[in-house]
């Protein structure tokens, strides 16, 4: 059954309250600084702007240093909210499937460029977890190819620190904002869509780590190591998996006693190491059944690594990538059916794009050699298994941190935990590896 095509539009009274209210405040502040800012005022729309992606606050930062209104392409996910769905509208947001083609999506934005719109894309599609550039979406530079029109590129320096993707709080510091051209019409007519993407993804590329270390910009807040479980989700010192806990500044083992502290540089200090029970305070009754699984708890331990302390997130990231890989290579060959890793105490819900989701119930999610299942345990669809072959999802991702969503069979299931000790990040990364090295069924 079809459904009638969103038609996009925006309010320009709207849009005028965002930028004279809640941009101002933060240039005011001196929070935000612009280079190059005279580009976007040299450029007749339509044209393409094509930021690296770091925070939720991004699309108003580069749209305050933009002389017109910017349309942005939005995860669908954010329309299922009837208030955000709302919101959007009004700023003219164009949803878009994640980690999918969306054929719907590419026809409104064709529709913007008539209208001599300027279009908003985030190349990365998501913002990363450590401060790293990830990769360009290849479809990004056949777009470009498509539309030919001029693509400015707002290099955003900072942003991650002031609201990393895990973040509970915000921090208070220096954005800078450097416009970049990166193609104009008659380049992109004579490049081939590779060369495209070969550029695109150079000026993108960017950490915001290197550029803090030559820095060292201060980023004030409170609660700043709080949700760091859903970006690190195992303890270098000793290997467990889920076994840090934040508590206001601090990251803790709850196994072993490893324990660091988030300051205000977005830099780890090591703290002495001390029993373990010191970080079990922040521990609730639901944490047992997250905890233990239903599996060997032996088998969730990772290679520790040879020296623990990392002082930023994104070494950490880099060291516990690389260990789960090698944890999932020890253990995949094993008999179809062998249980590897499991998480309980999550809620499951199906839907379909923007659609509103619809809880079926509670369980626990189970990880074997072969397949991804889960067991509803409580609520509608109680008692039922459901089975999910690695190599028949599509569009796999993660939503508001902790929402682990992919589609099988034309449908989308999400995974919530209660609470941040279920990482979607950890599930995503496990599945992803597993996707991509496993063998593809044949088309016969």
């Amino acid at each position: 059954m079809g459904k009638k095509r969103r038609k996009i539009i925006y309010s320009r009274a709207f849009y005028l309250l965002l930028r004279n209210t809640l941009a101002r405040h933060f240039t005011r502040r001196r929070y935000w600084v612009c280079e190059n800012c005279e580009l976007p005022r040299k450029i007749k729309p339509p044209y393409l702007v094509m930021p690296n992606h770091n925070c939720p606050w991004d699309p108003f930062t580069v749209g305050y240093f933009v002389p017109h209104p910017v349309q942005y392409v939005v995860a669908d996910a954010q329309f299922r909210n009837r208030l955000m769905r709302f919101v959007l509208g009004l700023v003219g947001s164009v949803p878009k499937t994640k980690s999918m083609s969306d054929m719907e999506s590419l026809r409104n934005i064709m529709d913007l460029k008539k209208r001599g719109a300027v279009i908003g894309i985030f190349p990365e599609g998501q913002s990363p977890w450590d401060g790293h550039a990830l990769p360009v979406i290849e479809s990004t530079s056949k777009l470009i190819k498509l539309l030919k029109v001029p693509v400015i590129v707002p290099l955003i320096q900072g942003s991650y620190l002031t609201r990393p993707r895990w973040a509970k709080k915000l921090r208070h510091g220096r954005v800078t904002v450097t416009h970049k051209l990166a193609f104009t019409p008659e380049e992109i007519k004579k490049m081939k869509p590779d060369e495209i993407h070969q550029r695109l993804a150079g000026y993108l590329d960017y950490d915001e780590y290197e550029f803090q270390k030559k820095h060292m910009y201060r980023y004030d807040g409170t609660d700043r190591a709080e949700n760091l479980e859903f970006a690190l989700f195992a303890c270098p010192a000793c290997g467990g998996l889920s076994t840090m806990r934040s508590k206001k500044n601090d990251y803790r083992c709850t196994s072993c006693g490893f324990a660091v502290r988030y300051d205000v540089y977005g830099m780890f200090d090591k703290l002495a190491d001390g029993n373990p029970d010191a970080g079990r305070e922040a521990f609730d009754s639901t944490d047992a059944a997250v905890h233990q699984g239903h599996g060997s708890f032996e088998r969730r331990r990772l290679h520790p690594a040879e020296e623990p302390f990392f002082r930023t997130i994104r070494d950490w990231n880099l060291w516990q990538l690389g260990a789960l890989h090698e944890w999932v290579d020890q253990y995949r060959h094993e008999p179809p059916g062998t249980l590897l890793h499991s998480d309980g105490g999550i809620k499951f819900s199906t839907g379909y794009r923007d659609h509103p989701l619809v809880l079926r119930g509670n369980g626990r999610l189970d990880l074997y050699t072969d397949r991804l299942e889960f067991s509803v345990e409580s609520g509608r669809a109680s008692g039922r298994r459901f089975t999910f072959p690695f190599t028949k999802l599509n569009g796999i991702n993660v939503q508001n941190n902790e929402k682990l969503e992919f589609y099988y069979n034309n449908l989308l299931y999400s995974f919530d935990g209660y609470d941040n000790l279920v990482a979607g990040y950890k599930w995503l990364m496990i599945l992803r590896y597993l996707q991509e090295s496993s063998p593809r069924p044949s088309a016969s």
